[in-house]
């Protein structure tokens, strides 16, 4: 699990590097990305300790292990979420100022932000206790049904 972890505190990082690129702000915010790169390189190192997990918690009745949070756990926490906002404003604002064939495109990253920051909540409420199930069965398998 912490090395999925490793990878996943660069996410956000990638999200703001792409998000940049695509809608053509790559040079002129350059620092937002290497902002995120450097609070993801501070990250990476407590990924491996118990600062970021504590150690694994089993969610029942599924007997899913997932991680119960150390206190750095909730500075990435607080890095996504400015992230992902960020992230999803500029998408946003991109979108409204786009015309034709990019509009289009723009709209559909756009969605799939969406889509992905809402995967991304739904883990953090179910690490955070605020979701007792995972999956099909978690409380957006329930509303999807």
């Amino acid at each position: 699990l912490r090395g999925c972890y490793a990878f996943g505190v660069f996410l956000p990082s990638i999200f703001v590097q792409f998000t940049h690129q695509v809608t053509g702000l790559g040079r002129k915010n350059r620092e937002w990305v290497i902002s995120a790169y450097s609070i993801s390189t501070m990250l990476l190192p407590f990924v491996f300790t118990d600062l970021f997990i504590k150690r694994l918690q089993i969610i029942q009745p599924y007997h899913f292990r997932i991680s119960e949070p150390g206190p750095v756990y909730y500075l990435f926490l607080i890095f996504f979420s400015v992230t992902v906002y960020r992230v999803l404003f500029l998408m946003y604002q991109a979108v409204k100022n786009a015309i034709g064939e990019k509009r289009k495109q723009l709209q559909s990253i756009l969605v799939a932000h969406a889509v992905a920051v809402a995967a991304g909540f739904d883990y953090f409420a179910s690490v955070l206790g605020f979701v007792k199930s995972l999956g099909s069965q978690s409380h957006w398998g329930q509303v999807l049904k």
